[in-house]
């Protein structure tokens, strides 16, 4: 199944404008049209007529802002399904406000036990606060390790700058080849390999 995961910003909802994103490394992530959350656009550029997808959408307890930018991410998905011609269904996994050992763990958790076999996955690092994303890539190694015909189509996220207060550069970059690159690391290392980094140039064509 084509799985797409993504955490709810925390940012109010008026500093969460629509952006058209430029996409850096993968020409799919290029929606052409003003988004207010990178996923929009991963799913925009993976999402086919007639699929079933499901939207994994990380969101903190309690929190107003996040909600409000959870119900304009569903009105966002429900223009998208409608235009493309995709059904989608949305899993919330709710995290603690509290950043300890015990919550990250749970979130791995239970996030990794909606990872199965034969899924196909997306997911977006943009959001979140600083353990997020790593508790993101734990989920998906050990589920590529250890589910069946499971893959990573894509690993992205969007960039803003801000100049004077205004948001300026709007870019997406598709980051998937740093995953390769840790399952590389731990394969290079096992085999004792000198230059990890020139390997894995070669390997991933970028020298």
């Amino acid at each position: 199944m084509k799985k797409f995961i993504t955490y709810v910003p925390l940012q109010p909802r008026e500093r969460m404008t629509a952006n058209l994103y430029t996409a850096e490394g993968n020409d799919r992530l290029a929606a052409g049209f003003p988004v207010h959350f990178p996923i929009t656009a991963i799913v925009n550029g993976y999402a086919e007529a007639g699929d079933a997808i499901e939207l994994i959408t990380l969101i903190e307890e309690s929190n107003r802002d996040a909600e409000d930018n959870f119900a304009t991410m569903c009105e966002e998905m429900d223009a998208l399904a409608e235009k493309k011609g995709f059904s989608y269904s949305v899993t919330r996994l709710v995290v603690s406000k509290r950043e300890t050992i015990e919550e990250q763990l749970s979130t791995f958790s239970r996030l990794s036990a909606l990872l199965g076999d034969d899924d196909v996955v997306h997911a977006c690092i943009t959001f979140g606060t600083k353990t997020i994303p790593l508790i993101e890539f734990m989920a998906l190694d050990f589920a590529y390790k250890t589910r069946k015909n499971f893959s990573i189509a894509c690993l992205a996220y969007g960039k803003v700058n801000w100049v004077g207060g205004r948001m300026t550069d709007m870019r997406i970059y598709d980051v998937t080849a740093l995953f390769s690159m840790h399952t590389l690391c731990g394969e290079l290392a096992a085999a004792k390999v000198s230059d990890p980094s020139a390997m894995i140039a070669r390997i991933l064509r970028l020298a």
